[in-house]
């Protein structure tokens, strides 16, 4: 839909289905990186850095799981 609904061409449907369908996958993300890099403050200034890399991990899992959506989206465009 998102691709559909942006229009465009292919890349940019790519791009709004890909942004469509891992958006919450990255809003719990940041989430968890800011209680894990809070909790992890206990650990000394090794803390925030975990939090980071939490982050870095979510983000590149919601954008791996996100990748359908993607293809869906490309698929939206190109009938646009």
């Amino acid at each position: 839909m998102a691709g559909y609904l942006a229009g465009g061409g292919l890349g940019r449907g790519f791009w709004h289905g890909l942004l469509a369908g891992s958006i919450g996958g990255i809003a719990v993300g940041i989430l968890l990186a800011i209680a894990v890099g809070a909790f992890g403050l206990a650990l000394g200034p090794i803390g925030p850095l975990l939090g980071a890399g939490v982050l870095v991990a979510v983000v590149l899992v919601a954008l791996f799981l996100g990748l359908e959506s993607a293809i869906a989206g490309a698929t939206g465009a190109a009938f646009a």
